[in-house]
């Protein structure tokens, strides 16, 4: 997926209404829109973090390029960083993936939160996976299907 696309659907949800109701509700709220890019790797079991400096008005996310081989994937992990995003503009802390985080996921994603919660490892992603890591494991939410396999 081009960055470009991903950049369009990170600001789709996070300009739409449902969003933009919820953060008006913290009057803290400060005001940024999380700014989307991709590098080689978060880490091995990484498909993607935020990166928060309220203060000064930048947020972004990163996305490991090995999650994009996968889009249904991509979209999940960005409305979960989107949900991270969320937590700290309202400030409403909490633990990492509390449930003031899972408060923010279910505005984010009400239809996918549960699913959106982590990424899964499938075929595609464990190989592209493999390619930055090359000691790399299953990750522990795999599909049965590659863990039968392998």
């Amino acid at each position: 997926m081009r960055l470009k696309t991903l950049q369009s659907y990170a600001d789709k949800i996070y300009l739409g209404d449902r969003v933009q109701a919820f953060i008006k509700e913290y009057p803290k709220a400060k005001k940024v829109r999380p700014k989307v890019y991709i590098s080689d790797t978060c880490g091995s079991d990484t498909a993607g973090q935020i990166w928060c400096d309220v203060s000064r008005r930048r947020m972004e996310i990163e996305l490991s390029r090995w999650i994009l081989v996968d889009r249904k994937q991509t979209l999940s992990t960005i409305r979960h960083e989107l949900a991270h995003a969320l937590t700290a503009i309202c400030e409403l802390g909490g633990a990492k993936h509390g449930k003031e985080f899972t408060k923010a996921l279910k505005i984010v994603s009400p239809r996918t939160f549960r699913r959106d919660r982590h990424w899964y490892d499938n075929d595609s992603v464990f190989k592209a996976r493999k390619k930055y890591h090359p000691k790399t494991r299953i990750y522990g939410n795999a599909t049965s299907d590659l863990t039968n396999r392998l």
